[in-house]
């Protein structure tokens, strides 16, 4: 009683994390595994890299199309907001977008970052990565979707981090 912890006799098995995203909508995704589980890739130029404070972020640097998608699943009908942490750095364009949910897709882009974070909350502080958002209904009879982040061909970086997706 009046214990903030507890120390157990004997030997306690560690409780490993290896399910990031439980219980969310997206699986993995702050790419806290250190690699793309949950993700499906294509292109060569995708890394998971620690940023200077220790959290995991999704890089792609060179000049082809790189893609990550995750279908979406367990949905119910209603309007969701799909958002990612983005920091575009070059000429690049990197875009969010939903498909394959009985609506028309929607997408949203980024081809800039020149405003720097003063969230002293948010983790991306005093970086310029900003959150982008697109926002998709999904109808009756409809459960899934896909979710992709996209970066076309151009030369520089664009770091994405912290999906997220959300009933309104």
């Amino acid at each position: 009683a009046n214990v903030p912890y507890v120390i157990d006799k004997g030997e306690v098995s560690p409780k490993v994390i290896n399910d990031w995203g439980q219980g969310g909508i997206v699986k993995n995704p702050g790419f806290e595994s250190s690699t793309l589980d949950g993700w499906n890739a294509e292109g060569k130029d995708l890394s998971i890299v620690r940023n200077d404070r220790g959290n995991y972020e999704l890089k792609t640097s060179g000049e082809n199309t790189s893609v990550v998608s995750q279908k979406l699943t367990g949905l119910e009908p209603g309007t969701y907001e799909a958002s990612v942490a983005v920091e575009v750095i070059g000429d690049r364009k990197a875009t969010i977008g939903v498909k394959d949910y009985g609506n028309a897709d929607v997408s949203n882009y980024a081809d800039i970052s020149f405003a720097k974070n003063y969230i002293a909350a948010d983790s991306k502080h005093g970086s310029y990565m900003q959150r982008m958002s697109v926002f998709f209904d999904v109808p009756e009879g409809k459960d899934n979707a896909t979710l992709y982040l996209e970066v076309n061909d151009g030369s520089g970086t664009v770091v994405f981090d912290d999906v997220r997706v959300t009933k309104t």
